[in-house]
């Protein structure tokens, strides 16, 4: 136990969004990553090659506190996971003008898992 939590004392460090792309949807996810930064977003992205198994990626991201993992496939699907809850939705690229527009999707999908700060930015002041 660290003396912060022995002390009872919270420190906010942020959720972060972990973008996992190849090659092949790079320019995808950086557009992705792009639009959620604006609104304020923590995104971390971590380029996979065609062997990287996903499990991998969920490992890393439940290691660094990542609060959901959007895995974008060449197919132009997204695999988007709530790593605090597990919960898993596949989202297809025509989604993606609402995730982009006003993230009612994933808002709904964070609130649906029980964690509705899991898509906020680091200041957690957009409600969302």
């Amino acid at each position: 136990m660290s003396a912060l939590d022995r002390q009872k004392i919270k420190v906010e460090t942020g959720h972060r969004n972990l973008f996992v792309y190849t090659d092949a949807t790079e320019q995808w996810a950086i557009s992705l990553a792009r639009s959620f930064r604006a609104k304020g977003k923590n995104v971390e992205m971590m380029k996979r090659n065609s062997w990287d198994e996903r499990e991998t990626f969920e490992a890393y991201g439940k290691r660094s506190s990542v609060a959901s993992m959007l895995y974008l496939r060449e197919d132009r699907k997204i695999e988007v996971i709530n790593l605090q809850t597990g919960e898993e939705k596949l989202v297809k690229r025509d989604v993606e003008a609402v995730i982009l527009s006003n993230e009612d999707y994933l808002r709904t999908f964070c609130q649906e898992s029980g964690d509705e700060s899991c898509l906020s930015g680091s200041d957690h002041t957009n409600g969302a």
